[in-house]
């Protein structure tokens, strides 16, 4: 759970999109974003929220092809846009009222967007992808292959043929791969995240810079899967969040920051954190969870 801080930092980018969202739905978004590690690690005698194996499936790792890394990328999208279609039914059904709406739309957002920023630290993009950019910026998943199916730049296609993410337990890595711990950008301590890039950037400043640009470019895709104005507006301001959610959420994070200071293992100390953090919304968290899975 050491990679919390670049979650953090990337996610924060939504404060600057478009439309952009509030202090308050960022700090949401980020706790539902972390979940996924938390859920991950801890041992399932100690859980109140998703199990293992499936918040599991919201790290990008272990993909070790172009296509692999393709269909990873297709399944995300189309889960959360069925995730958030079911949602919103639900809501002009009337089965759920907005605040339980907005939470777990909120959640599945959070959930994506921990999956999404894992591309940019589990994998070997940043390296390929600065290797021939002119400028202390590369490309997203998204830019470049537009870039590649535009044909305006012949060797990218052949360099993204390359792409892989690390291996996570792995009971059998294929030669090239590299492991998580060899090759990950979670930090900027690492011995990988510390290598410069031509540009003159470390890649973990790249990997932080690039996430950040794909995080807010899930906004838009979220928006136009909302598809209702007024919906999204309220979305980005928070607005039928209830003041007492909106501070329970505020001390989440401070617990959920205090739990991820102890890292993976497992000792008194995790535990304690563990039992002290509140987990206010884990029901609504197993729900988003589940509704994404559905199409993953």
């Amino acid at each position: 759970m050491g990679n919390s801080i670049f979650h953090i930092k990337t996610t924060e980018a939504l404060k600057g999109a478009s439309h952009a969202f509030s202090e308050t739905a960022c700090k949401i978004i980020v706790v539902e974003n972390l979940k996924t590690d938390v859920y991950t690690v801890l041992p399932s005698w100690l859980r109140r929220g998703p199990q293992p194996k499936d918040c599991g499936l919201f790290h990008f790792d272990s993909c070790f092809s172009l296509d692999r890394i393709k269909q990873t990328w297709q399944g995300l999208s189309e889960s959360v846009e069925g995730a958030l279609t079911r949602c919103i039914l639900q809501l002009r059904k009337g089965s759920i009222n907005e605040e339980e709406t907005f939470l777990l739309i909120y959640s599945v957002f959070g959930v994506a967007l921990h999956k999404t920023q894992d591309f940019y630290t589990h994998s070997n993009w940043i390296e390929l992808l600065s290797s021939i950019a002119d400028k202390p910026e590369v490309p997203t998943w998204e830019e470049a292959i537009a870039i590649a199916a535009s044909g305006v730049n012949p060797g990218l296609e052949s360099l993204l043929e390359k792409a892989y993410t690390v291996a996570y337990r792995q009971k059998i890595i294929p030669p090239g791969i590299k492991t998580h711990g060899e090759m990950n950008l979670d930090g900027p301590d690492t011995a990988y995240a510390k290598i410069f890039a031509p540009c003159g950037k470390t890649y973990y400043e790249l990997a932080l810079i690039t996430a950040s640009r794909a995080t807010v470019e899930w906004s838009e895709k979220l928006r136009n899967w909302v598809n209702d104005e007024l919906l999204w507006q309220d979305l980005c301001g928070c607005s039928k969040i209830s003041e007492k959610t909106q501070k329970i959420y505020g001390r989440e994070l401070k617990e959920i920051l205090d739990l991820s200071r102890y890292g993976k293992k497992i000792n008194l100390h995790t535990i304690s954190a563990y039992l002290k953090w509140h987990n206010f919304n884990s029901g609504t968290s197993k729900q988003a969870v589940c509704a994404l899975i559905k199409r993953n």
